[in-house]
């Protein structure tokens, strides 16, 4: 089995580039991990949805994957894919699949010593499409997700915030409160980029 060492990941839900990781992220720093080359199509498939191995790949790489942290400690199933294009960790917890990208340096270096390995044929059932999240940052995806917990709180909002909300919005006034919600929620769904900075603001404002 072919192996890659000294390693930073990052396993989070959805998949980050690199650049967008934080300072606060619970980051994964390997010992080692298994690294196999795969087809194109099948890296294709594992990085756009999730996936269930075969139990045989698991199996061949189980406790393999070696931490930093002091003492000897193992990720159960966590292993390396790549194409000789690019590189996708993966590490099965709990059946839940979790994946990571690498620093370039990092990846780059994975690239050029794959090149020498054989290409594996590993089996695996597609479960269901991963978020479509591809044109967001990072920063806008945690964004969307802010507004929208705290436009749930609104149901039980005062009137007058709601109608300073719908103003500050919308530069116009409204007083019935199950309109101001359903405009509120329709923009969000159909034209996010338009209400997403003002809602964002004044809910920060808000919780000053």
């Amino acid at each position: 089995m072919n192996y890659v060492y000294d390693l930073v990941l990052n396993f989070k839900e959805p998949l980050y580039e690199f650049y967008e990781w934080n300072k606060t992220d619970d980051l994964t720093r390997v010992r080692r991990i298994p690294i196999f080359r795969i087809k194109s199509d099948d890296l294709e498939n594992i990085s756009k949805n999730y996936v269930k191995f075969d139990q045989t790949l698991l199996n061949s790489c189980k406790n393999k994957c070696e931490l930093i942290n002091g003492k000897k400690k193992t990720l159960e199933y966590a292993f390396l894919l790549t194409d000789t294009d690019e590189v996708l960790a993966v590490n099965i917890k709990n059946d839940q699949m979790l994946v990571s990208k690498l620093f370039i340096e990092e990846e780059l270096d994975v690239i050029e010593r794959s090149i020498m390995y054989k290409t594996t044929d590993i089996k695996y059932e597609i479960l269901k499409i991963r978020d479509n999240v591809i044109f967001k940052t990072r920063k806008e995806i945690e964004m969307e997700k802010y507004i929208k917990k705290e436009v749930e709180k609104l149901e039980n909002a005062s009137i007058d915030k709601l109608k300073y909300i719908y103003y500050e919005c919308f530069d116009d006034e409204e007083e019935d409160r199950d309109k101001i919600i359903k405009k509120i929620n329709y923009e969000i769904d159909n034209n996010f980029n338009n209400i997403s900075k003002k809602l964002y603001t004044f809910f920060k404002l808000v919780h000053k």
